[in-house]
């Protein structure tokens, strides 16, 4: 298998449905977002792939701009089999909201 797809369509017929939802954890860089949002959306699996993206709240007043704007960005992302947006209501911090993101996919691949 190449990177940039199947080598065979045998093998895309070997990964079809066999997907591991995608986690995405934004903040407030948009930019950073959105390039990462592109890459992801390169991958020859996207289509097939559920996206969960969880977006922390801002730690203070001067976070509030940037943590609206990506929070604006990821209601328009495409390109993916699903997209679940989980919007954090009080600020985790990085550890507790990838700890508590990847727990929540874990007891629920659907999530």
């Amino acid at each position: 298998m190449s990177r940039n797809g199947p080598a065979s369509t045998a093998q895309l017929h070997q990964w079809k449905g066999a997907c591991a939802p995608v986690a995405l954890f934004v903040y407030n860089r948009p930019d950073h977002t959105l390039r990462t949002v592109e890459g992801l959306r390169q991958n020859w699996l996207s289509s097939q792939s559920d996206l969960v993206v969880f977006s922390d709240a801002p730690k203070s007043g001067d976070e509030v701009a940037g943590v609206a704007a990506v929070r604006k960005l990821i209601r328009t992302i495409s390109g993916f089999k699903s997209l679940t947006i989980v919007q954090r209501e009080q600020n985790l911090g990085l550890a507790k909201s990838v700890i508590s993101g990847i727990s929540q996919i874990a007891s629920n691949p659907a999530a």
